[in-house]
């Protein structure tokens, strides 16, 4: 199923000249101290409801955990829900980032401009009566020094795949068990979601067809090339399969911008799927490959996640 928006997002045409910069190296502002009560006509203007503020309390807990992957610690960071009650047990959604970024671009931001998961997942709890959820920003740096290879936009980035490519061993053997042991979570495929953004897009996609017995929802946020340079002009997408008496994902979305360099993935990703019988949400926003897309599909993608019908 795919859907245009109507809405027009100012100088996306610039970004699309940035497929693959750098995220930005500086948190974001902090939110504004006015409590939010209605919601607004933008979904994702308003900040913590009812004074609730991330930036004051343990809420975003940094992580740290050994990956036998890398053969050293690695890093991530735990979005907690509101209230967080260890009586309770919560759904997990691990969101994975795009190339030059770490654990930190979901919740600081990239290319200089917010993210803000921690406030679309909470926001939608409040307002949309989406279940409460963990959310594990992943770093999918996965070596000693959780560092990229040298890479130039108009270079070869080939070596970018081997460490970005282990990010599904890394959650499965390393993070995941960690996350399950520390915090009070539900298991199971029906409640674990995967989604990411560009490098973070391909990599949730790899991840979730290889691991089809621990992931029930998928989300791909204009996800890079699978080919083996993935900073190329590729449109190339693996021959993905569903295991043999496997009942699928409850949810798959796919999002990209109209302007995006890189859309030829998605609509090649979306008619795969469609081969393999998998049902998918595809969703092109007026908008290039840069937050705005990305802060949107995450809204749409959580809304529809760990549902019980």
């Amino acid at each position: 199923m795919k859907k245009l928006f109507p809405w027009f997002l100012l100088l996306t045409t610039f970004f699309s000249l940035f497929a693959f910069s750098a995220c930005n190296d500086a948190p974001s502002s902090a939110p504004d101290e006015d409590i939010v009560y209605e919601k607004p006509e933008n979904y994702l203007a308003y900040r913590a409801v009812e004074g609730f503020d991330y930036t004051e309390g343990d809420e975003i807990v940094k992580m740290t955990y050994y990956s036998s992957v890398a053969g050293a610690d690695k890093h991530a960071n735990v979005i907690l829900p509101p209230d967080y009650d260890e009586s309770k047990r919560y759904p997990v959604l691990y969101l994975l980032h795009g190339l030059k970024c770490d654990e930190t671009a979901w919740t600081d931001g990239v290319y200089g401009f917010e993210m803000g998961a921690q406030y679309i997942v909470q926001n939608a709890h409040y307002f949309e009566g989406v279940p409460e959820m963990i959310v594990v920003c992943v770093n999918s740096l996965v070596n000693a020094t959780e560092t990229e290879p040298d890479w130039s936009v108009f270079g070869d980035a080939s070596e970018l795949a081997e460490v970005y490519d282990l990010t599904a061993q890394d959650i499965t053997e390393c993070l995941m068990p960690y996350v399950n042991s520390r915090f009070s979570t539900l298991t199971g495929k029906e409640n674990t979601a995967i989604a990411g953004f560009s490098m973070g897009g391909r990599e949730a996609v790899l991840t979730a067809f290889a691991h089809q017995d621990l992931f029930g929802w998928l989300g791909a946020f204009s996800p890079a090339s699978f080919g083996e340079n993935v900073v190329s002009s590729s449109d190339y997408v693996p021959d993905l399969t569903l295991d043999s008496g496997s009942d699928g994902f409850g949810y798959v979305q796919l999002a990209v911008g109209i302007l995006d360099t890189l859309k030829a993935v998605s609509d090649n990703l979306s008619e795969r799927l469609d081969e393999i019988g998998v049902e998918h949400s595809y969703t092109v926003y007026l908008g290039s490959h840069d937050p705005s897309v990305w802060r949107y599909g995450l809204e749409e993608f959580v809304k529809n996640i760990f549902t019980t019908a």
